[in-house]
């Protein structure tokens, strides 16, 4: 099984969903969408690290003797023409479903 080398630059393109009403005018250049895709993969990156964080903090908080044994937390991220990225339902309409499991020690 070959591993994956996220030093090497790789292009990945999305298709960006449109909002209810908004109108695309122009089909955007290939050169913006690479950067607006690779914009958004980012922010979807970093949303995946936060809640990750978020979660560790929150049961870290807890006192250790009432922390749950195992909590796994499920969202959606999906990838919109004005937001590049938000949070979304799980399910059949986000892009990248994640699922953050956390077993305790």
């Amino acid at each position: 099984m070959e591993s994956l080398n996220t030093n090497e630059p790789v292009e990945i393109l999305i298709d960006f969903k449109s909002r209810g009403g908004i109108v695309e005018t122009r089909l955007p250049r290939i050169e913006e969408l690479i950067q607006k895709s690779a914009n958004a993969l980012r922010k979807a990156m970093s949303m995946i690290r936060y809640m990750a964080e978020y979660t560790v903090d929150t049961i870290n908080s807890i006192e250790e003797n009432n922390r749950p044994q195992k909590i796994e937390i499920e969202f959606g991220i999906d990838f919109d023409a004005e937001a590049d990225a938000i949070i979304a339902k799980t399910g059949v309409q986000s892009s990248i479903k994640v699922k953050l499991t956390w077993e305790g020690s």
